[in-house]
C-alpha cells in the first residue's frame, strides 16, 4: 500500500482543471495496481481525495463518498 504521500500524489497527477468524477479520479490514480487492487486500496484512494478538499486543494460538486455521482478538480 502506498504512503498518504504517494496518494496524493498520484491523485493530483491525474485531476484537472476540468471536472471528472471522483470513481473515475480514483481508478486512474491507482494505476496499474488498479488490477490487483482490493477494497482498502479504493478506499485509501477516496480518503484521500476527501483530505485533498478538505485542504483546498481539489474542488468538489455533490457528496464525494458518492463516487460515482460526484466530481472534483483542481482548486481554480
Amino acid at each position: 500500500m502506498p504512503s498518504t504521500a504517494e496518494i496524493d500524489k498520484a491523485i493530483l497527477s491525474v485531476a484537472s482543471a476540468r471536472w471528472q468524477k471522483v470513481a473515475m479520479i480514483i481508478v486512474r490514480a491507482l494505476g496499474e495496481r488498479q488490477q490487483e487492487a482490493t477494497s482498502p486500496d479504493y478506499q485509501a484512494v477516496a480518503d484521500g481525495i476527501e483530505a485533498l478538499i478538505e485542504q483546498g486543494k481539489l474542488q468538489c460538486q455533490g457528496d464525494p463518498k458518492l463516487s460515482r455521482h460526484s466530481e472534483v478538480r483542481i482548486t481554480q
